[in-house]
């Protein structure tokens, strides 16, 4: 009897063995990881290099760049200087940052603590600008002076927590006393800290697997971890907001409605025929005659302005913007965009041949900005407004018709520092084109204002054009595209249908005339513009509120086309 009593108790202490062991076991599995890591282990930083660097944490992310850390002085590198404000602008061949406000063209050298405002001295107590290994690095302190983000700073490791706006509003998480954030999405992870009662997290809404159990999120002092769901108690939605930060106030001149006439004059003989025919014009309030071009390679432009013309239009009532472009064939202007001295001569050179003939602003018709010399016409306009402000010229842009294969135009950068955007309503179809079709169908007026007002143009800064001309498609009989396409204005296109004997047919898509015929075995196809075109044009551009219309050009005006135009510019 007593063997077997003994059997069973040695039994059941093994059994309360195995499962004391087993239990042991399961708590080891659910059993929360308490291990904490180094943030230094972390962050992969050593003490050594916490004396010279800081992580940057931007938004809901760990940046690979970092802060460059010298003489107490935190430096962003001008990748991510630029990603915060983008009117950052590095001169690499002369190592220097420039930087436009408004009013000001701020001028920094490498490595130098004495800068320029608009040409004046200035001395910082550090230098702004430095450069290493071919990176430059931004004083964080000037970029935030000018910029919509706040920084805050932490040690141990030493790393920096960047909030900004996005144009969005930010997740919000509020976590219980004691929250564990986590290194990784899971219990066994290691620890990175612990969060007090009603601390506030960013959440990380695309890094969050909601599968998991845990929330991605960034504390108040760059730290990107995860917390359980169940430790935050509540998430809302805010929007960033800097209280220090004012952005800044571009001013702008502005007519009540713009209807803009170019005139395309080449020389002087060409200024006293053309003062004549601002007499007939009507519904219109500025001129805009052709008379400056880009000249050599440094910053000059040749010019052919006349006080006699300018004095014609004044007396018609009308402003002048004297337009300046970059067709000269023998000049390449990337170039002198590209250096800075250069640049700056232009801006100048146009600045006073405005003022010297007494007109009321500028329009720049740069039509060769190409993905390479974009950054170098931007900057350039910038820097142009800020002059034109001073002067208190009107600063206007022409821009093609917003489409993806020009969006280095950067129609929205443009439209902060000019009064106005004039978008050149034509060639919708030309000879390069790979079928014939109108020069300006309603649809690309439509356009016009629409993808500009998507990119970011605002009503009160858009001006969108008409043609006064249009062309006419020749094609081979029973062939496939077409060999012929001539340009004729107003007067010609009535001109040829006399002369063909032509019936014009209203094309209720385009909100065109069109005429077809056969001669010297093509067919020929125009879609016309006459007083009924632009009458449905102007009635867009009207309905569609925007600043303004303009006409390329006056002398390709039928006399009877102004009295429509008035109707709809008064």
């Amino acid at each position: 009897m007593g063997f077997k009593i003994n059997g069973y108790i040695i039994g059941g202490v093994f059994m309360v063995a195995i499962s004391a062991f087993c239990g042991v076991k399961l708590y080891e599995k659910w059993k929360p990881n308490e291990e904490v890591m180094s943030l230094y282990d972390y962050y992969d930083m050593t003490e050594a290099k916490d004396s010279t660097s800081a992580k940057l944490i931007i938004g809901t992310h760990l940046s690979t760049n970092d802060i460059m850390i010298d003489n107490s002085v935190k430096y962003m590198d001008y990748e991510m200087a630029k990603r915060l404000n983008d009117r950052i602008f590095i001169d690499e061949e002369k190592s220097m940052f420039i930087f436009t406000t408004p009013t000001e063209v701020i001028k920094i050298p490498v490595d130098s603590t004495s800068y320029t405002v608009n040409g004046e001295s200035q001395t910082a107590s550090a230098p702004i600008l430095k450069k290493v290994d071919d990176i430059y690095y931004i004083d964080m302190a000037f970029v935030e002076k000018y910029s919509d983000f706040t920084y805050e700073s932490f040690d141990s490791p030493n790393r920096v927590l960047i909030k900004y706006n996005t144009g969005e509003d930010s997740l919000i998480g509020t976590c219980k006393d004691g929250a564990t954030v986590r290194f990784m999405s899971d219990k066994k992870s290691k620890i990175l800290e612990k969060i007090g009662n009603n601390e506030k997290v960013i959440i990380d809404t695309v890094g969050t697997d909601t599968s998991t159990g845990y929330t991605k999120v960034v504390t108040t002092d760059g730290v990107i971890g995860y917390v359980k769901d169940s430790e935050i108690t509540k998430s809302d939605y805010e929007k960033y907001s800097n209280p220090n930060y004012t952005a800044s106030e571009y001013t702008s001149i502005h007519k009540d409605f713009v209807s803009l006439a170019w005139a395309s004059l080449t020389n002087q003989k060409a200024n006293s025929n053309g003062a004549a025919k601002v007499k007939n014009v009507k519904g219109v309030n500025v001129i805009s005659p052709t008379w400056m071009t880009v000249a050599g390679e440094n910053g000059e432009v040749s010019e052919w302005c006349s006080n006699d013309y300018v004095k014609a239009v004044h007396n018609a009532g009308m402003d002048v913007w004297i337009v300046v472009n970059d067709l000269e064939p023998n000049t390449k202007t990337a170039n002198v965009l590209k250096d800075t001295d250069k640049r700056e001569t232009l801006e100048k050179n146009i600045v006073n041949k405005v003022k010297e003939y007494n007109a009321e602003g500028v329009n720049v018709d740069f039509e060769c900005v190409t993905v390479e010399s974009s950054p170098y016409y931007i900057q350039f306009i910038r820097e142009l407004s800020v002059l034109c402000r001073k002067e208190k010229l009107v600063l206007s842009v022409d821009s093609y018709v917003s489409m993806p294969y020009n969006a280095f135009y950067y129609r929205d950068k443009v439209a902060e520092v000019a009064d106005y955007v004039v978008i050149m309503g034509y060639d919708e179809h030309h000879s390069n084109s790979e079928e014939i079709g109108s020069n300006a169908s309603i649809s690309w007026t439509k356009k016009g204002i629409d993808n500009s007002i998507a990119d970011g143009v605002p009503k009160e800064k858009l001006v969108v054009t008409i043609p006064l001309y249009a062309r006419l498609f020749g094609t081979p009989e029973g062939e496939e595209g077409f060999t012929d396409c001539i340009s004729y204005d107003m007067n010609e296109q009535q001109t040829l249908i006399k002369e063909e004997n032509l019936t014009p047919t209203w094309d209720a898509d385009a909100m065109q005339n069109f005429v077809l015929y056969g001669k010297d075995g093509k067919r020929w196809k125009m879609w016309m513009e006459d007083n009924k075109s632009i009458e449905e044009k102007l009635k867009v551009i009207k309905e569609a509120g925007i600043a303004g219309t303009g006409f390329w050009q006056l002398g390709y005006a039928s006399s009877d086309v102004w009295d429509v135009v008035a109707n709809y510019t008064k």
